[in-house]
């Protein structure tokens, strides 16, 4: 797979700058990381990983003064495989991973 990787910034005054991107990118999903996140995971699970096929994102940050900086953004994406955890069905005390294609705002 190849994903885009573009970031792009702008000056609008001394203190404060507009800026905007695509990207994308996989996540390599291991069960450490899993049983980090979630300790109560079903044993034999299925790993996939997880795509990030396409984030647009853009904002703009600036400083307030000496002490105080700001930054206003927003993000959207398509991902497929999209790790969710749903109680077990053979044990509901235990977790199982339900994979889906969503999108994130």
């Amino acid at each position: 797979s190849i994903f885009p990787q573009l970031n792009v910034r702008f000056p609008i005054s001394e203190t404060f700058d507009v800026y905007g991107g695509l990207t994308g990118g996989r996540q390599f999903n291991s069960i450490s990381a899993m049983t980090r996140e979630n300790p109560w995971i079903s044993q034999n699970q299925p790993l996939v990983n997880t795509s990030n096929k396409l984030e647009v994102y853009g904002g703009i940050n600036g400083k307030v003064g000496d002490r105080i900086s700001t930054n206003l953004g927003f993000s959207a994406s398509g991902v497929d495989n999209m790790a969710f955890y749903v109680n077990g069905l053979s044990d509901s005390s235990r977790f199982d991973i339900l994979y889906d294609n969503t999108s994130v705002f």
